[in-house]
């Protein structure tokens, strides 16, 4: 029986764009030693799975000890619907299954940041300069209608950033764990599927959703938000941007509903990439147009703990909401986070 490829290779494989994929040569069978010693150093291989290739096995005996294969024993009945097969790769845990095998190696704050990911309308994927050479530039790439929109930075260059649409729907995050209680990794998949807060369109809103939107027992604010939210203009707002509504990256309410705010993630890449098409003056006058508060965030203010709290005093002046007292313990769990989501996002749950 062929090897299942799971956990950070098949993470890996989720975040690989079809314009990458089309670019690669099916992969030989891997049932023996050998064929699997030799894996890693195949093109394909690196560019979709990784320098280290995780596969699950379902029994001790198909272990084999390859070099740069890491094989994680599975023994019982596997959740229904929890393969699937691509024709350049062979066989993959699902996107769900692939977060399980994730919840038992991994934290539940770094599951829930792959969860975002595989539920947002975002991945992050950095090509090899072998591969940079031959792929289509982000316009072409768009033409060729493979879905996936490659984002530029600011000099115009391609990033690591891309758009897609939802590969999980967050109401099967939590389907799916009612379905694997019990299971080895499901406390860590629940406990992770539960600080998911929405949908979001890149690393910046999943940082700035957990930090203010968590509870503070688990290390954020605690503000009730929302992601993504569509705002409908009126006509006054209408004529500023042009276009009958706007989404905002985070979008809160005060308790009584008298009062919102629209919370803008200033990330340079973003912005500049997708947002061009509007100013960020332009924005705003519409927005407070609509009787809608507006602030801006940046990667700075969520990297730094001082300034974060600064910026979630003024969100709380904003709604008329005072921030509860943090203890001790509530501040070191707010560290624990804020250490989570510094990390690079590119080498997320051991992607390499």
């Amino acid at each position: 029986m062929e090897p299942i490829i799971c956990g950070p290779s098949a993470f890996k494989y989720y975040r690989t764009p079809p314009q990458v994929l089309a670019l690669c040569h099916e992969l030989p069978t891997i049932r023996n030693r050998a064929a699997q010693t030799a894996l890693p150093n195949n093109p394909t291989a690196q560019a979709v799975l990784g320098t280290t290739i995780h596969s699950l096995i379902s029994t001790r005996s198909q272990h084999t000890g390859a070099v740069h294969m890491k094989q994680h024993l599975w023994e019982g009945p596997r959740p229904s619907d929890c393969e699937f097969e691509d024709p350049i790769v062979g066989t993959l845990t699902s996107p769900l299954f692939t977060l399980l095998t994730l919840s038992r190696e991994y934290t539940a704050t770094e599951v829930a940041m792959a969860m975002y990911e595989l539920c947002g309308k975002f991945t992050v994927y950095a090509p090899s300069k072998e591969l940079e050479a031959l792929l289509p530039s982000p316009d072409d790439a768009r033409k060729l209608g493979f879905g996936w929109q490659r984002v530029v930075d600011p000099r115009g260059m391609p990033s690591s950033l891309w758009m897609r649409e939802p590969l999980v729907e967050i109401h099967e995050l939590k389907e799916f764990a009612d379905d694997i209680k019990g299971v080895r990794g499901a406390r860590t998949f629940s406990a992770a599927a539960d600080m998911v807060l929405g949908v979001t369109r890149s690393p910046l809103e999943v940082k700035a959703a957990m930090l203010l939107g968590l509870p503070r027992t688990k290390g954020g604010f605690g503000f009730l938000l929302e992601t993504d939210r569509v705002i409908r203009l009126d006509a006054s707002a209408r004529s500023i941007v042009g276009k009958d509504y706007l989404v905002a990256d985070l979008y809160l309410e005060s308790s009584d509903g008298t009062r919102a705010l629209d919370i803008e993630c200033q990330g340079a890449v973003v912005h500049s990439g997708l947002g061009a098409a509007i100013s960020d003056a332009d924005r705003a006058c519409a927005i407070e147009a609509m009787g809608i508060g507006l602030l801006y965030l940046t990667e700075n203010q969520l990297r730094s703990g001082h300034k974060l709290e600064i910026f979630a005093e003024l969100v709380g002046d904003k709604l008329g909401q005072k921030l509860q007292q943090r203890t001790d313990r509530m501040r070191r769990k707010e560290n624990e986070l804020r250490f989570h989501l510094s990390k690079g996002w590119e080498g997320l749950c051991g992607v390499s």
